[in-house]
């Protein structure tokens, strides 16, 4: 849970999504769904709060957005906001918003699936119209494959026992 707090950018420029989910349903966009998408996370200046939005006001950047949006006149809010559009251009993929909520599992036929074979509830992304199609590689997981095959190989090289600070 304390992973969460410190996400940065980078996570949502990486597009092996093995790194974060151990499965998904994503769906690549048009430019205006990336747009509509943005404008949930950072609604306009005349955008009404959400009566009873679930997940976003928890959110510390919600928070000061929506803070910012009162204190500050439109104009400034307007060119705040084009900052950010230039900023969330730059990702590859997010959450896919809902204006009651951020995540939703609920199977979705017009997602795509990680794991291929895996046909359960899962979280839903959306990726960027100009990013390539998303991978999932998990053996580039810190602590997958890769990490298990040396584990085992220094155990045969010292006769079935695991290395331990020797």
């Amino acid at each position: 849970m304390d992973e969460r707090l410190h996400v940065t950018d980078n996570v949502y420029k990486d597009l092996n999504l093995a790194m974060v989910f151990h499965q998904v349903q994503w769906k690549k966009v048009s430019g205006q769904e990336w747009k509509e998408a943005f404008n949930i996370f950072f609604p306009p200046h005349n955008a009404p709060l959400q009566v009873q939005p679930q997940d976003y006001p928890t959110m510390k950047y919600w928070e000061e957005w929506w803070s910012m949006k009162q204190r500050l006149p439109a104009a400034t809010i307007d060119m705040v906001q084009n900052s950010f559009w230039k900023l969330f251009k730059e990702l590859l993929w997010v959450p896919k918003p809902h204006k009651d909520r951020l995540w939703k599992y609920v199977v979705n036929h017009d997602f795509r699936t990680f794991l291929a074979n895996y046909s359960d509830q899962a979280p839903h992304i959306i990726v960027s119209p100009a990013s390539h199609t998303p991978r999932w590689e998990p053996e580039r997981v810190s602590g997958g494959a890769d990490e298990v095959e040396e584990e085992e190989v220094s155990e045969e090289e010292h006769g079935g026992e695991a290395e331990v600070d020797q």
